[in-house]
């Protein structure tokens, strides 16, 4: 990953992480895959990856040392079998939420020149519509490094 190339080099990154892990009846998509799409043809079960917000990081000098960048990958379910409650839905997130916790925790990308660290970040609630699609985010904190010149 080099940000100096693309600041949003991490996202490609994850995506190909989450598709070499996950089973490949889930679709891993990113922002970009979803813009326009309707809720009612979304597809899932699925992974939406999707760049949320980044904060610079100081070191001991006061200098900046790097930043950290937030990314969601938001589960998406859909189950109308009980739309009244949340159950159904939450029993078909849980292992994909623990399949997706278990191919990003730890992981180190290959060819990563700035990349430090990534890790769990309190996330948004999980939201539910009335179409039964149920939708449980993931935070994630990417450190990564600044590197001055060229």
């Amino acid at each position: 990953m080099n940000l100096r190339e693309d600041f949003l080099v991490a996202g490609p990154a994850l995506i190909a992480r989450l598709k070499a892990q996950l089973p490949p009846t889930v679709f891993v998509l990113s922002a970009k895959d979803l813009a326009g799409v309707k809720e009612a043809a979304q597809q899932a079960p699925a992974v939406h990856v999707i760049y949320n917000a980044y904060a610079p990081k100081q070191g001991a000098n006061g200098a900046w040392s790097g930043i950290e960048q937030t990314w969601l990958t938001v589960v998406v379910v859909r189950n109308v079998v009980s739309l009244a409650t949340a159950d159904a839905p939450m029993a078909e997130a849980g292992p994909l939420m623990a399949g997706v916790i278990g191919a990003l925790s730890m992981w180190v990308p290959s060819g990563a020149v700035d990349f430090q660290s990534i890790h769990l970040k309190p996330s948004p609630p999980a939201g539910y519509t009335r179409a039964g699609f149920a939708y449980f985010p993931i935070a994630w904190g990417l450190d990564l490094r600044i590197r001055r010149g060229r």
